[in-house]
């Protein structure tokens, strides 16, 4: 399985739950295809906390675009700010694995975490 605009993946940053929504629009702020399985791949291999960042924020930022785009006329959804040095500061092993885990969800790949790579 690919990953769709259905994708909303859940995890915990900092002590608190987010939720991270891969559109299109996300996977294209990582410069992947989702509808390339090589390009897929190509960005899970070697991943490492900085690549698992972006794709964090990518999730989050099409998380937040969502609320903002399914609001009611009026309505100001609150959105957090979240830029890539936030979640690297709260970015750590147990969110790292977690990670792995959304993005082969998400991809529809089995991935895991190699031991030091969080």
């Amino acid at each position: 399985m690919l990953p769709t605009t259905a994708t909303i993946v859940d995890i915990t940053l900092g002590g608190k739950p987010e939720k991270m929504y891969f559109s299109f629009r996300a996977w294209h702020t990582l410069g992947v295809n989702p509808l390339k399985p090589a390009e897929v791949q190509a960005f899970l291999e070697d991943l490492d906390p900085m690549k698992a960042a972006r794709w964090v924020l990518a999730g989050i930022g099409g998380y937040q675009a969502l609320v903002k785009r399914l609001a009611e006329p009026g309505d100001a959804p609150v959105a957090e700010t979240w830029d890539l040095d936030r979640v690297l500061d709260v970015l750590d092993s147990e969110a790292f694995g977690a990670i792995v885990a959304a993005i082969g969800a998400a991809s529809g790949a089995k991935v895991e975490a190699e031991p030091g790579n969080g």
